[in-house]
């Protein structure tokens, strides 16, 4: 208590003093200083009286002011009691206009900084008291993951000539892919102007990036979410990277289900759809049915299935590395793609190697993504009970446990589209939705950042699924988290 009263003596003391400087400069401003009053003689004698009266009416007010501003603030309410005493204000008429400007006041302030009911709550501290909601099945009955051992790549304990012939190898592949986009990179730079060449020479980026494999996937997700640096045509194409990439056979998602989980697939799933539904840098989705015994915690059979990719391993174990050290190059191509004639817009990343590198490798294994969905759902049960905060309700997928390893990953199947689509078609959208959906996103957000400190580190618009019917928000791939 004694430290509150401090504070709250210190802020008073603020309080005053800024009014008391907001005085003086004001009546400073109002009489000219004493320089430009030597002009006097230049003035006629019935102004130069009607100033010097003024100036003196200003220092009168100034003192009186000052003095006022340093007396207890009691005085105050005691010189409105004299003037109730008097007659001039009625008691009531005090109460009715001080509430009248109050009122106003916090009018105008919520109008101003589009502040709702619920805002002012939370500001004030004011906190209803809440009827005790069970939780969903949902959360009470998905079994506990203990946290995975930090993830090391197959190919770090190979030996160290493995590793340089396969860096070798790596370099002359990439160098290879990158035979077309130099040629036309040439061509756009001897014919900056030419806007048919540089469509062409941004679809190569994308052709390249996407045949590089994973890291550089990832590479050209995070590029295309900088429009502040990037110009709008490479972001255009870039941005396809965030919906699609080339998807693997069939096959190899027989093979690595059915080899990580130790049962065939028509001993798990009644039904399996061979084409995938999408395909990421990392894996790619099927849709499937369970078998009633394999049915999820909240007893759902329908689900997704993410199988990895087969070239995912060799893709990250090196890639990273030639990214960091390729930026001059980069950055060069990024000045061919400005016309040549301008500097800015150069990449400086904002992490450093080993971190991203760390957060990459981690993305490789999906018990860490199962590991941290259940985590996410342990931080956000209010918000996956209901609507209660008028923000719209969240919702991360169930997670299987039993179906799990570290290519696999059978989590519950979420309705509802992109919100990369949903800004593409935003005009026929209501606007009811657009809202609900833009409270949800920054409701998320805060809180990941504000709150838990455990924050969903690939959040960007295909992977967050909105679902327009019921206003839920799904938040998809949890394999990145900072």
């Amino acid at each position: 208590m004694a430290l509150a009263r401090f504070f709250q003596c210190a802020i008073n003391y603020e309080i005053r003093s800024n009014r008391l400087n907001r005085w003086n400069r004001f009546t400073a401003r109002a009489v000219p200083p004493v320089p430009t009053m030597m002009a006097l003689h230049k003035i006629p004698t019935h102004l130069r009286a009607s100033i010097s009266s003024i100036r003196s009416s200003a220092n009168m007010m100034r003192s009186t002011r000052s003095s006022w501003l340093y007396q207890h603030r009691g005085l105050a309410a005691e010189g409105v009691q004299n003037v109730a005493r008097r007659g001039w204000i009625s008691g009531p008429q005090i109460i009715l206009g001080t509430t009248l400007v109050g009122g106003g006041a916090v009018a105008g302030a919520s109008w101003y900084l589009g502040m709702s009911l619920l805002d002012w709550e939370f500001l004030l501290g004011i906190k209803k008291e809440e009827p005790v909601v069970a939780m969903p099945d949902t959360l009470t009955t998905m079994p506990q993951l203990p946290k995975p051992a930090e993830y090391v790549h197959p190919y770090a304990n190979n030996s160290w000539w493995w590793k340089t012939r396969f860096i070798i190898q790596r370099g002359f592949f990439l160098l290879y892919l990158l035979v077309p986009l130099f040629k036309m990179s040439a061509r756009v730079f001897w014919s900056p102007k030419c806007q048919e060449l540089r469509e062409l020479w941004c679809q190569e980026i994308v052709t390249f990036l996407n045949r590089a494999g994973c890291s550089f996937q990832k590479f050209g997700q995070w590029l295309s979410m900088r429009p502040d640096i990037f110009p709008p045509m490479l972001i255009t194409a870039l941005s396809q990277l965030r919906q699609e990439v080339p998807a693997h056979s069939y096959k190899h998602t027989v093979a690595v289900v059915e080899g990580s989980l130790g049962k065939s697939i028509e001993d798990i799933f009644v039904f399996f759809d061979p084409e995938p539904v999408a395909s990421g840098s990392v894996a790619q989705v099927h849709r499937a049915t369970l078998k009633p015994e394999y049915a999820l915690a909240d007893g759902s059979v329908d689900v997704a299935v993410k199988v990895r990719h087969p070239d995912v391993l060799k893709e990250t174990f090196v890639d990273l590395n030639l990214i960091f050290e390729s930026v001059p190059i980069i950055n060069f191509l990024l000045n061919i793609s400005k016309g040549g004639s301008s500097t800015d817009g150069q990449i400086a990343f904002p992490f450093n190697e080993e971190s991203i590198f760390s957060n990459m490798q981690k993305q490789l294994d999906f018990q860490w993504e199962a590991y941290n969905l259940i985590k996410f759902h342990q931080n956000f049960v209010r918000e996956m009970q209901g609507d209660t905060t008028g923000y719209g309700r969240l919702n991360f997928p169930v997670v299987s446990t039993e179906l799990l390893s570290d290519a696999v990953l059978v989590e519950s199947w979420a309705p509802g589209v992109t919100v990369s689509d949903i800004y593409e078609n935003l005009a026929t959208q209501s606007n009811e939705a657009r809202q609900r959906l833009a409270r949800s996103v920054f409701d998320l957000v805060a809180k990941m950042f504000l709150r838990d400190n455990f924050i969903h580190g690939d959040l960007h618009a295909g992977n967050l699924l909105f679902d327009a019917n019921t206003g839920v928000l799904t938040v998809m791939d949890a394999g990145l988290v900072t």
